[in-house]
């Protein structure tokens, strides 16, 4: 990586958090799905 080049480490860490990228207009439904999702009953 770009990093290891400049002779950094790299170090990894694990993450339970779904990490999701909106880029186009049809991610929003899906985006909308996981927030839901993630608050609970009391989001809808």
């Amino acid at each position: 990586s770009a990093v290891e080049r400049l002779g950094r480490k790299v170090v990894l860490v694990l993450n339970d958090d779904f990490n999701l990228k909106i880029t186009y207009p049809r991610d929003l439904p899906l985006a909308e799905f996981v927030l839901k999702r993630r608050k609970g009953p009391a989001a809808n």
